[in-house]
């Protein structure tokens, strides 16, 4: 007799960290405590996974599981990303990944709305929408396709990392997010924004970084 396949209950939310203000990271614990609270009427609870690629974060009190991965040195963006995604779809009950930005906010509807869009397509990867600012690029707004999706708040579901694995570990920053949509398109799924998940993430007053321009 075939074994089962096990029904998806869990989000696994994922946050690389890098010198993380623990200011900041009090803001988003809230607003993931706010958000994860909306997902018993969809038969469905989270947890968080993080690793840290700098100092290690100071992190308060998490209202969900909380998995600290050891450090491994500072892996960038999509290194860090995988380890994470590797750790959370060892978990069985784990259907979705959801890639956070530790310097964002959840709306308190976020979790709930990407899971009630990752049930309309279940083959797709979904962006939430950020705010106050947009990325500036096309999407339908009904369907919410669009040609590529920031990794700044990115849900995966485990169809799609089971089909094509994580980020490339070549790209160290920036870009690897583009470089995972061509390869889930290429692959035959679809990249979508769900316009009604919102990410609060605020980039143009960041104050210049020599680090990163460098």
């Amino acid at each position: 007799m075939a074994a089962q396949a096990t029904t998806p209950t869990r989000l696994a939310l994922g946050v690389v960290t890098y010198n993380s203000p623990p200011a900041q990271l009090q803001r988003l614990v809230r607003s993931i405590g706010m958000a994860a609270d909306r997902l018993a009427p969809l038969g469905c609870d989270a947890a968080l996974v993080s690793i840290d690629c700098g100092d290690p974060a100071v992190w308060p009190a998490v209202p969900i599981p909380h998995r600290r991965l050891s450090p491994q040195g500072n892996l960038g963006f999509g290194g860090g990303m995988n380890r994470l995604m590797a750790e959370a779809f060892a978990d069985d009950p784990v259907g979705w990944f959801l890639c956070v930005n530790p310097d964002g906010v959840l709306h308190r509807d976020l979790l709930a709305e990407l899971l009630r869009f990752a049930a309309r397509y279940p083959d797709s990867l979904i962006e939430a929408r950020q705010f106050p600012e947009e990325y500036p690029k096309s999407y339908d707004p009904a369907s919410g396709l669009t040609l590529w999706a920031s990794g700044a708040c990115l849900l995966i579901p485990r169809r799609i990392w089971e089909g094509i694995g994580g980020f490339d570990d070549n790209i160290f920053m920036f870009m690897e997010d583009v470089d995972y949509s061509w390869r889930a398109r290429g692959a035959g799924f679809t990249v979508r924004v769900a316009p009604r998940a919102l990410f609060g993430h605020s980039v143009l007053d960041r104050a210049p970084d020599l680090q990163i321009e460098a």
